[in-house]
């Protein structure tokens, strides 16, 4: 995400990555994971941390380039 900010294109790619943590937010299952696999719902028996590291990196790059 620094390099967004460094070169001056968050505003190019900052409504594509919002729109992709939005979907990775809205499939999220009960306890609040979401995994890879953004067009489906993320099932409740998931608990392999690599499935789910996708979806909350991409929101918490977009919370650095809009709170930052």
């Amino acid at each position: 995400m620094n390099w967004l900010k460094n070169t001056g294109t968050a505003s190019n790619y900052g409504p594509w990555l919002d729109a992709n943590a939005a979907q990775a937010w809205s499939i999220r299952n009960n306890q609040g994971l979401m995994w890879n696999i953004w067009g489906t719902h993320t099932p409740e028996s998931t608990r392999n941390a690599f499935k789910t590291t996708c979806g909350v990196a991409m929101v918490n790059g977009i919370y650095y380039i809009v709170n930052d």
